[in-house]
């Protein structure tokens, strides 16, 4: 963290084989409001175990939260990307959306101060929780995808698409039940599109699964049996149940495609079982690993 109270942006050069290079600028908002939320996490966790460590993780994330809140950096989307990278290695349409006021942005937020009140149970953090909420319904409500909520989908994992069922089971709002109750039915639609009642094998990996988590979750919380076996359908369809009958996951199922060395790690990552391919002869990488972890937690 610098001294101003932000994570420094950063880079491997070239991308995974060389050293890591630090950049004198924050890195983007959702990478923020990620470490918040695990430092906030985490001190909940260490409570008890190492208050003293506990307290260092919290009073950490309430200075990047409101370094997030405040730095003028944060206000605009557009930004000086840095200029000796490869080409590639930092697109401006993934980070296109990382400004406050945007969707994703406005998620990510909400995201960050609802774990800072879970964290201290303090009404300051639950107001800003909820008002930001309310935000990201709206946004959620509007005909189609928002367009400033494109792009960088790992942030609607952490936030994004599942905090109206996260901030309803907190805080009881109708508005917020309302709200995940429609990205829910929108999600089964598109997840009962074929004979598998999965997707068809254009959509990623990490979207089936983190829309099977959703809907996993909303089963629990709103008594929708129909949803969680359009979930437990979807991730079948990881494990190997699509017209290819290939499996996406590394030490499960059969016909699994080679592993590719491209994308954004090299080199790439090494094939360890659990780890899961992003589509069909793609990228190989660990967040679909998490979000099939999360998944399989909620059909447990």
């Amino acid at each position: 963290m610098s001294p101003e109270g932000y994570i420094y942006d950063c880079q491997f050069i070239p991308i995974g084989w060389g050293p890591r290079d630090y950049y004198a600028r924050p890195s983007p908002l959702g990478a923020h409001a990620n470490v918040i939320m695990l430092f906030a996490r985490a001190s909940r966790h260490f409570a008890k175990k190492d208050p003293a460590y506990s307290e260092t993780l919290l009073e950490a994330a309430k200075r990047l939260y409101k370094t997030v809140e405040e730095n003028p950096f944060f206000e605009t989307p557009a930004h000086d990307f840095v200029k000796n990278l490869p080409p590639g290695s930092q697109p401006e349409s993934c980070y296109a959306t990382q400004y406050r006021t945007s969707v994703v942005g406005i998620s990510e937020r909400c995201g960050a101060a609802l774990e800072l009140y879970r964290a201290t149970r303090c009404s300051e953090y639950a107001q800003k929780a909820k008002e930001l909420g309310l935000e990201l319904c709206d946004g959620l409500g509007q005909v189609g995808e928002h367009e400033s909520f494109k792009g960088c989908f790992y942030s609607h994992a952490a936030s994004g698409y599942a905090m109206p069922t996260e901030l309803f089971c907190e805080f009881g709002d109708v508005a917020f039940g309302d709200c995940a109750m429609r990205v829910a039915c929108r999600f089964m639609k598109e997840l009962v599109a074929d004979d598998y009642g999965a997707s068809p094998p254009n959509m990623g990996s990490s979207v089936l699964l983190l829309k099977a988590r959703i809907l996993a979750m909303d089963a629990r919380v709103f008594g929708r049996a129909d949803m969680r076996v359009a979930a437990q359908r979807a991730f079948d369809w990881i494990l190997g149940s699509n017209p290819m009958c290939s499996s996406y996951v590394e030490g499960a199922g059969q016909n699994h495609w080679q592993r590719p060395v491209f994308g954004q790690f090299f080199p790439s990552t090494p094939q360890i079982p659990g780890g899961i391919l992003h589509f069909w002869g793609g990228e190989y990488d660990m967040p679909p690993t998490a979000l099939a972890l999360w998944t399989l937690a909620e059909l447990i």
